[in-house]
């Protein structure tokens, strides 16, 4: 797979939506629960588990990631984080 890395825009969210929708992730990779993107109006969210237990399972990838991204933590459920970043 040929991937070209490009900021996202308001253009591309549909390629965007379909590339998450489309391409396996995981074994998981058709579970709704299991999809790892979340673009909302000017922000973007992820929902990093709080214990990091390997790539199989932790997809998504650890929250250490997302905090050297620019990512704070907006909430929590009992083991993930929901983080969210500016896109501005």
């Amino acid at each position: 797979m040929n991937i070209e890395i490009r900021k996202l825009t308001s253009n591309l969210a549909e390629d965007y939506v379909r590339f998450f929708d489309m391409t396996p992730h995981s074994e998981k990779a058709n579970d709704d629960e299991c999809k790892c993107y979340c673009v909302w109006f000017d922000f973007i969210e992820a929902y990093p588990k709080k214990e990091f237990s390997g790539a199989a399972e932790d997809f998504m990838g650890p929250a250490d990631l997302f905090w050297k991204s620019g990512f704070v933590v907006y909430g929590e459920t009992e083991d993930k984080l929901v983080m969210k970043k500016s896109l501005r």
